[in-house]
């Protein structure tokens, strides 16, 4: 397993007693969800409902990743629990958003975890903090000017206008925008025209929201290298520029166990 500082950020440890001085940090772990060995063989390792899910799925290509995507999801929450994978348990909110049982944590160290999966990678943020990722693979969509004109606020559509890679700059917002409302856990219930993500050229921004139903603390939002070529990511937490850890996954850390890092 690989791991990397972002750029300019303060990094951390994410191993005993430094996990819980580090009460800001966020880790990162992406998942590169390739064509190779079947990973039903590890479906006994997911919980009833993912595993009815995964069998729902008609094609094995979705199959192969929603498994890649929920056992990473298992791998790194037990290791930070210190807890067999197949015991965690999990309840899922009104808006969608899932999150660990009550009984694993407590309100003096809370575990929040956004997991996310585009293509062939997913994308897991895990901290203490509230938090939500998105990624998003820059596909040719033919609906995309619609898309801006109905769901992007007025702020984020003159972002993408003035920018030189308009394509870049439209995933760019989206995944803000989609990190922001996972953490929230209000879906796509939350009005996404009346909020605002930009600017992106900085590390971090707070996000402007002037909806009725806008949260009482203020988000932020940032964009996430992941050094994957037609990609884009993105993390909002309640705290500005959080000191990120971003670690690679291989195959065989999936099936066998996390090495240390």
């Amino acid at each position: 397993m690989s791991q990397e500082e972002q750029p300019g950020r303060k990094p951390f440890s994410n191993q005993g007693a430094e996990a819980k001085k580090e009460l800001t940090s966020v880790d990162l772990w992406t998942f590169v969800i390739d064509d190779g060995p079947s990973l039903d063989p590890l479906l006994d390792q997911l919980g009833k409902e993912e595993q009815e899910h995964a069998g729902n799925l008609r094609f094995d290509e979705d199959r192969h990743r929603y498994l890649g995507a929920h056992l990473l999801l298992r791998r790194v929450l037990a290791r930070h629990l210190g807890l067999p994978r197949a015991d965690l348990a999990f309840v899922v909110n009104q808006g969608g958003k899932p999150a660990l049982a009550s009984r694993f944590t407590t309100p003096e160290a809370p575990l929040h975890f956004s997991l996310a999966h585009s293509s062939r990678i997913a994308l897991l943020g895990v901290s203490q903090l509230e938090l939500g990722v998105d990624i998003e693979h820059q596909r040719t969509m033919h609906a995309r000017e619609t898309v801006i004109r109905r769901q992007f606020s007025e702020p984020e559509q003159d972002f993408i206008r003035e920018a030189g890679d308009q394509r870049a700059a439209f995933f760019a917002i989206w995944c803000a925008k989609e990190a922001y409302i996972k953490g929230l856990g209000r879906g796509l219930s939350h009005p996404l025209p009346e909020f605002s993500t930009v600017p992106l050229t900085r590390d971090s921004t707070g996000i402007t929201d002037w909806s009725q139903e806008r949260p009482r603390k203020r988000w932020h939002v940032e964009p996430i290298d992941l050094r994957q070529a037609g990609y884009s990511a993105a993390l909002a937490t309640i705290h500005p520029e959080p000191p990120l850890q971003l670690r690679n996954v291989s195959l065989t850390e999936i099936q066998e166990g996390l090495k240390p890092p």
